[in-house]
């Protein structure tokens, strides 16, 4: 396990891309007690609050065809399985597509991203995890592990992490996605439950019936038609 470390970054993700394009061999984790312009999905901010895990995985594919947005389910159980060990009496779910919820309320996200350098690949998958401090976002309820019991250090948790992906991966390599699928729906936030998806400026609205070989959630409309949602913002209704 490779961990690059630092004090202050711009974001995990951008230094992580940076050290790979300047030769920093793959795989390595980027990790920083600090980030000044943290990101998650869709170009949101991450509120890199002090105490909290940041962090960037970097994966080198010797085939650009490998290239998939499926490690984002790997790093969400193995994210999950960590998150578990601190507070297992809690429900820990996952929440399409990139975020970890304890008793419905966001404590992780990921931010998955890929470039291109022929004839490899690269993937940099970004995590952040509330252990001290939970972010005040619009529209969500937040947590940490705090809130719950002591949480590790940041590197700590980072090192389970990376045994937890490492195990999933292999079996990602070895027999496909079908079981990180399996592991995935078995531990989803909403499977059943209706749910409204802004994507595209478009709503839709149905029952969420888990996801596909590609990642997409499944969505069965009011008229039992099966749409495949590639991204979008998530809310269940009650």
């Amino acid at each position: 396990m490779k961990i690059i470390e630092f004090e202050e970054v711009y974001s995990t993700n951008d230094m992580a891309r940076y050290l790979a394009q300047e030769g920093e061999d793959a795989p390595f984790w980027v990790i920083s007690k600090k980030q000044t312009n943290g990101r998650g999905r869709r170009g949101r901010v991450w509120s890199s609050l002090s105490g909290n895990l940041f962090a960037t995985y970097v994966i080198k594919l010797d085939d650009v065809s490998k290239l998939s947005p499926l490690y984002s389910f790997i790093i969400a159980i193995a994210l999950k399985n960590c998150i578990e060990k601190y507070i297992p009496n809690k429900q820990t779910l996952l929440k399409w597509p990139n975020d970890i919820l304890v008793e419905g309320k966001k404590i992780s996200g990921i931010l998955l991203e890929s470039w291109i350098d022929k004839p490899n690949a690269f993937i940099a998958i970004g995590v952040g995890v509330n252990l001290l401090q939970s972010p005040d976002i619009e529209d969500k309820e937040t947590t940490s592990i705090k809130d719950y019991s002591k949480p590790p250090e940041p590197k700590y948790l980072l090192s389970q992490l990376d045994a937890e992906f490492n195990i999933l991966h292999e079996i990602y390599i070895n027999e496909g996605f079908d079981p990180i699928k399996k592991m995935w729906e078995e531990n989803a936030f909403g499977f059943g439950k209706p749910v409204t998806i802004k994507s595209h400026n478009e709503n839709f609205f149905g029952i969420f019936n888990g996801i596909n070989e590609a990642g997409e959630l499944i969505l069965i409309d009011e008229a039992q038609n099966i749409k495949f949602i590639q991204a979008g913002d998530v809310n269940f209704t009650h």
